[in-house]
């Protein structure tokens, strides 16, 4: 589009969108100037774990089926699908932020990037949301997440 500068691109995503943002900073680092993760999988096999334990076997299946078989049949497809797997490719800064009580999502999927930012030069930041849900359900807490987007794409894309 005429009006985007193709010289400073950055993204944003929640739920799948966070998971695309966090798969895309390190499978396409020279692409995007800044990525916004809200909730999204760093982890597949420990989504896949997280959700056959606490909502119901059928939550993961669609995954096997996608990547072709179970991580233990299918091991280098659900490692490459994972955007852990690539952090050591960042190159630009993310930004991420998660809800506590995420049903959806476990929050442990945010401990684990952080985790594995850390080991790398990296660029990050992320806050969690004490009892927020996936959708966050606090008007504070959009706010306050708004704000930080707002911040990060005027430090990264202007």
């Amino acid at each position: 589009l005429e009006y985007v500068d193709a010289d400073a691109v950055g993204m944003w995503g929640l739920s799948y969108g966070g998971y695309a943002a966090l798969q895309l900073l390190g499978t396409h680092p020279q692409s995007f100037d800044v990525a916004i993760n809200l909730a999204g999988l760093a982890d597949l096999e420990l989504y896949r774990d997280w959700a056959e334990e606490t909502k119901y076997p059928a939550a993961v299946s669609s995954m096997a089926v996608r990547l072709g078989g179970e991580p233990w049949e299918a091991p280098k497809a659900w490692e490459q699908a994972s955007p852990v797997t690539h952090f050591k490719n960042y190159e630009n800064p993310l930004y991420s932020f998660h809800g506590t009580g995420d049903r959806y999502v476990n929050f442990e999927q945010l401990d684990l990037a952080v985790d594995e930012l850390l080991e790398t030069d990296a660029a990050h930041e992320w806050e969690y949301y004490p009892d927020e849900n996936h959708l966050f359900s606090n008007r504070k807490t959009w706010e306050r997440t708004f704000e930080k987007i707002e911040t990060a794409f005027d430090t990264h894309l202007r």
